[in-house]
């Protein structure tokens, strides 16, 4: 009994003289105070020594933002290490410090903005970078950024191509978010834009996508000076063009529907002007461009092959700016500036043309007559018109610093018009003279109008939202008219008649989106949507009238033909995670689930996305990647070029929404901090692709375009490879693609499978760009891809019927059966610039297939005289004899362009 007495005298000694100083009063205030001279203070108001390591605190110790007042020993160093997984134990006087790996320490998200000093413009695809650990994460599409960390006291850099580097010390108690401001320059770091730029493709885990701001849009050659965001894209491996100068766009094997084009969020069905010529892209509204080929987000559906994202500028928000562009085919004017203050900014472009004038002057012909021994005469004129504008106009408003409003809208139309007008006075009959007025009208127009009000948010837990409600509409209408109005001295009638055609789509919509960064290593992302569709499946009314108005008798029908309206409901939800499992791996995992309901159908499905990234070393890293996607729109196209007249169609009970199936490989490595090179190759199967069906006839609207059409299958694979020169006065790349791509269904072709029709096996861009100083710059692209394919009879035969030739018959093989040549083409510009007083003028000069190629758009069949030769016409398959040839037709020659442009 008195040994336990003893031992229990024992320990409440040592429990009294090892904790006997918690009844000290400390008081510490860390603030700028580094925890060295925090240690200090403690042994200064106690009888405590400490004992530990610098390489421990230099490691491990992450600032905290406490005061302490009249505190335990206890209580002051639990809350001076807080933050860091550093540990303490008392002995006697003495406090040891060690490493305790399993401690848990708090992680905070910083997050915000990246905007241009200047103009406050926000930075899509800006770096943010915490220079301690090298993690971080890049500006989504509005310029926010978020990302978290469990070190409270690091050193940020954000950096973006044409500014100055920032950097700025942060130290994060709690969730924090700030505004990061960047300054335009001339003249950049090299060193801070070489490391950026060196680990920015290896580094992140998408593949198969282009982004291009516009300064790279302006610096590429185009037809008549106009710059183009999609000719931009087409000259991006893994994209082929329809024909020459066309801006149309067949990526990985796929149709001209199965790209999604998004302007502000807002899906555009037809986005080009001059007959697929011009896109509607105006570029003084662009901020930038996304190009996704493959290995899609989860955050993207609805189509097979490509996802187009255009994004607007929000506007000035420091004082008023403005440009106006002149250039041979069309004009264009943009201003943008605060509205109010500068909490409000506005951005607003408009762009026309001239042609109309310029084709009905070079085209109007009026030409009068007199037949002598008929004593007919009188005058024939005909005219022709065209023109197209349209309009971007965007709204930004800054309510504070966690809520701003976006209201964007486009309009655009193309208008076309031919006609002829003949007056005549005939007298070949004797007995029955009389006058005749006969007027001819054509018309088409079609266009678009899109308009979207968008609220972003930033909630103090650094989630960011996104609420977007859409409306989208694309019309197309042709017409044809014609008025006869006939007299003489018995009779007086007037004959009139007309028709006309429309389609359309009309889209109402709502779109909410959630984003964080959860983790260090964990960025989230889900969201949903729906899109209501109201489908013009082709509608034509027919009218004809007959006045007699000697009798007084009116005769009259007016007729509609064609389908009523489809009504559906597309709706989406969607997941998406990126995940950093170490420095080497990474992988985006997602999961897209969209419904559609149509006349009482349901179609559905889950479509799940993976990307993957594993990095060796610094400079080199492979990348992978797999897709399922659905897409319910169809596009029924006569010609396969996407003109304005083809059809958007729905799934019905009978016809099926199309399917693919891609995987990809890809593979980056940066040779230097200048050159990247980047190898992918993919493989994709499609479904249910849609075609009308051999012999239909299309324009009698008798039957259902569903009854014209068959569902098929199509394959395609290739290899891309890009080399690019990123940095230095010249600038450019390569970029070369071999492909294949095919298509099957059971009744066409005798159920054989056929080359797609804008299969091109080669195909090779070079584009290049040279700054020879800060007034003058060259650029040049050339192209060579293998020719389209083509249907064509290699035989023709005569039917006999009782010894009379009753019809021509012609022999095809097989569907695409004929290669046109491939086609090449250079194409040249020169800019001059000046600074001015208030702006930049620009003068830029350029030709358009500088060496005047003639590159083939469709075969004709030549019949002459047995070694004869026609001018202008190039033979290269001759056909049974030496009579008839196929001869190449092409389309565009040498074009110049001068461009006037002026900044204030």
């Amino acid at each position: 009994m008195k040994t336990n007495f003893s031992l229990l005298a024992l320990l409440c000694l040592h429990f009294a003289y090892g904790f006997g100083q918690t009844t000290e009063a400390i008081s510490l205030s860390p603030a700028n105070k580094s925890v060295t001279k925090l240690i200090q203070e403690i042994e200064a108001q106690t009888n405590l020594s400490f004992a530990y390591s610098l390489d421990l605190i230099n490691t491990h110790y992450t600032a905290c933002n406490c005061e302490v007042k009249n505190a335990s020993i206890e209580k002051t160093l639990t809350a001076l290490f807080q933050n860091s997984q550093i540990a303490f134990e008392q002995t006697g006087q003495q406090v040891t410090l060690f490493y305790d790996p399993k401690k848990a320490v708090p992680t905070f998200n910083l997050h915000g903005y990246i905007s241009d000093s200047k103009t406050g413009e926000k930075l899509i695809g800006a770096n943010v970078v915490n220079l301690s650990n090298q993690q971080g994460t890049t500006s989504n599409e509005y310029g926010y950024f978020n990302f978290t960390q469990n070190v409270q006291s690091l050193e940020i850099a954000a950096s973006y191509i044409g500014y100055k580097p920032f950097r700025k010390t942060i130290h994060l108690f709690k969730d924090q978010q700030i505004s990061i401001e960047l300054e335009p320059a001339l003249e950049l770091e090299e060193i801070v834009v070489t490391a950026r730029e060196a680990q920015a493709s290896q580094r992140v885990t998408e593949m198969s996508q282009v982004t291009l701001e516009m300064r790279e849009i302006k610096s590429i050659p185009n037809l008549a000076g106009e710059v183009d965001v999609l000719r931009a894209f087409q000259l991006m491996p893994g994209v082929a063009t329809a024909t020459e100068g066309n801006t149309g766009m067949y990526v990985r094997g796929g149709g001209p529907d199965q790209n999604l084009f998004l302007l502000d969020d807002v899906p555009l069905y037809h986005p080009t002007h001059l007959l697929g010529f011009l896109s509607v892209f105006n570029e003084d509204a662009i901020n930038k461009a996304t190009l996704i080929k493959g290995g899609f987000p989860a955050r993207y559906g609805g189509r097979l092959s490509s996802v187009i994202d255009v994004r607007t500028k929000d506007g000035n928000t420091e004082r008023l700016k403005g440009s106006i562009n002149l250039g041979l085919i069309s004009s264009k004017v943009s201003l943008d500036g605060p509205l109010g203050g500068q909490k409000t900014s506005f951005n607003l472009s408009a762009r026309t043309t001239y042609l109309g004038p310029l084709i009905n002057a070079l085209y109007k012909q009026s030409e009068d007559y007199d037949i002598e021994q008929g004593n007919d005469k009188g005058s024939v004129t005909n005219s022709l018109n065209y023109n197209f504008r349209d309009i971007n106009a965007k709204i930004t408003h800054q309510i504070n610093d966690r809520n701003k409003v976006f209201a964007s809208f486009l309009t655009g139309s193309d208008n076309f018009k031919s006609g002829r007008e003949e007056i005549g006075e005939y007298n070949t009959n004797q007995n029955l003279p009389y006058q005749l007025e006969d007027k001819e009208e054509a018309k088409l127009k079609w266009g678009n109008t899109i308009a979207s009000l968008r609220w972003n948010r930033i909630y103090e837990s650094g989630w960011f939202s996104k609420v977007n409600l859409i409306y989208g509409r694309y019309h197309y209408e042709s017409g044809i008219s014609q008025k006869q109005q006939y007299e003489t001295d018995i009779i007086d009638w007037t004959d009139t008649r007309s028709n006309a055609f429309e389609t359309g789509i009309v889209d109402i919509g709502l779109k909410v989106d959630f984003q964080k960064s959860i983790q260090a290593n964990h960025d989230l992302r889900f969201g949903a949507g729906s899109i209501h569709h109201s489908f013009n499946v082709g509608l034509l009314k027919v009218d004809e009238s007959l006045t007699d108005a000697s009798t007084g008798e009116d005769a009259r029908i007016d007729t509609l033909y064609g389908a009523s309206k489809i009504k559906a409901l597309e709706s989406y939800v969607y997941i998406e995670d990126h995940i950093s499992i170490n420095e080497a791996l990474s992988l985006n995992l997602g999961l897209h689930a969209s419904a559609f309901n149509v006349q009482g159908e349901m179609y559905s499905s889950l479509q799940p996305r993976l990307l993957a990234r594993y990095q060796f070393g610094p400079r080199m890293a492979f990348k992978g990647s797999f897709t399922l996607m659905q897409q319910y729109l169809h596009l029924l196209t006569r010609t396969g070029v996407g003109l304005p007249n083809d059809l958007w169609v729905p799934p019905t009970k009978n016809i099926k929404p199309q399917k693919s199936r891609q995987f990809a490989l890809g593979y980056v490595f940066n040779i230097s901090p200048t050159y990247e090179l980047s190898m992918e190759a993919y493989h994709k199967k499609m479904n249910n692709l849609l075609s009308y069906a051999e012999g239909v006839d299309y324009l009698n609207l008798d039957d259902s375009w569903e009854e014209k059409v068959v569902q098929g299958k199509g394959n395609s694979y290739g290899v891309e490879l890009l080399l690019k020169k990123k940095l230095d006065r010249f600038t450019g790349w390569i970029g070369y693609t071999l492909s294949k791509s095919t298509r099957n269904f059971d009744d066409i072709n005798e159920g054989r499978q056929f080359l797609y029709k804008y299969d091109r096996r080669h195909d090779l861009s070079l584009v290049a760009s040279y700054q020879i100083n800060d007034k003058i710059s060259i650029n040049a692209n050339w192209i060579y891809a293998s020719g389209t394919k083509v249907t064509f009879a290699l035989a023709k035969y005569n039917f006999h019927l009782y010894g009379e030739t009753v019809a021509n018959m012609q022999h095809v093989e097989e569907r695409n059966n004929l290669t046109l040549p491939a086609t090449h083409r250079l194409d040249l510009s020169v800019n001059f610039s000046k600074e001015k007083k208030n702006g930049k003028r620009v003068w830029t000069f350029g030709a358009y297939n500088a060496y005047n190629q003639s590159n083939p758009v469709y075969l004709d069949v030549f019949t002459g005289f047995s070694g004869s030769t026609v001018q202008g016409m190039q033979s290269f398959v001759e056909q049974g004899t030496r009579e008839n040839q196929l001869v190449k037709q092409g389309l565009l020659p040498i074009i110049p362009s001068i461009n006037y442009t002026r900044t204030f």
